[in-house]
């Protein structure tokens, strides 16, 4: 069976365009959940695919160039965004704009050459990948992980067919000379691209509610006024603590 990657590029414009809508509909003003940024990235993500699908009717220096460029700015925004909810800050910002500036200089340069664009677009976007992953593992939850964990795995998918894309480029580059070209590696990487976009960006808004159920049961479980447990949190450790000794004495 063959694969028409033209529809396969609908198929992520359209689920890009999808979540974009519904993060930036789900966030709210000076949250602090970077949903808004989310959403943002999530956007230019989808305005890359356009100009690879329109590849050959508009000018190379639009569905190459500014295509990649693009795609390299939306990681970056992918990026801050979870700066912007973990709320941590960064003295290192070339980690934000340097593969971008050089994913713009290297396709200017490597114009002609297909096969030294992939290589050097894909290395920088597995160096983004990981950038993400190293944030998300770095930094210390107080509530539940498992939308951190989600967003771990999808993007591992996505740098597991970037880096593959890479090796084949060296092995066989054949396979790879059209952005059109309908071979296993191109086909992998775009139907893994998609599943991963939906898995990170579930996972993000799993992290969201998360935090923000977490921040909720805190409240209930305060007392405003002296900032000590409440009653019923005074009663949920009563009960652990009366289960736990039953434990020790029947041992």
């Amino acid at each position: 069976m063959e694969f028409h990657i033209p529809t396969i590029f609908v198929m992520l414009v359209a689920g890009c365009i999808t979540l974009a809508a519904s993060a930036l509909a789900a966030s709210e003003r000076h949250a602090g959940d970077g949903l808004r940024e989310w959403g943002l990235a999530l956007c230019i993500h989808a305005t890359s695919y356009i100009l690879f699908a329109l590849r050959d009717t508009i000018p190379d220096f639009l569905s190459i160039v500014c295509a990649n460029s693009l795609f390299s700015i939306s990681y970056t925004i992918f990026y801050y965004a979870v700066h912007v909810f973990l709320g941590v800050h960064t003295k290192h910002k070339i980690y934000f704009w340097g593969p971008p500036l050089i994913i713009t200089i290297g396709v200017v340069v490597f114009f002609d050459s297909v096969i030294f664009r992939v290589l050097l677009v894909n290395a920088m976007l597995v160096l983004q990948g990981f950038l993400v992953q190293k944030a998300l593992l770095n930094h210390k939850f107080n509530f539940s992980v498992r939308g951190r964990n989600l967003m771990v795995f999808g993007i591992g998918l996505s740098i597991i067919a970037l880096a593959w894309k890479f090796c084949v480029a060296i092995v066989a580059p054949h396979q790879i000379m059209s952005i059109f070209q309908s071979s296993p590696v191109q086909v992998t990487l775009y139907v893994v691209t998609f599943i991963s976009l939906i898995m990170v960006s579930t996972g993000f808004a799993l992290m969201a509610k998360e935090r923000s159920d977490a921040a909720l049961r805190k409240a209930a479980l305060l007392d405003r006024l002296t900032g000590c447990w409440n009653r019923v949190r005074i009663e949920e450790i009563l009960q652990q603590e009366c289960t736990a000794m039953d434990i020790r004495l029947r041992c």
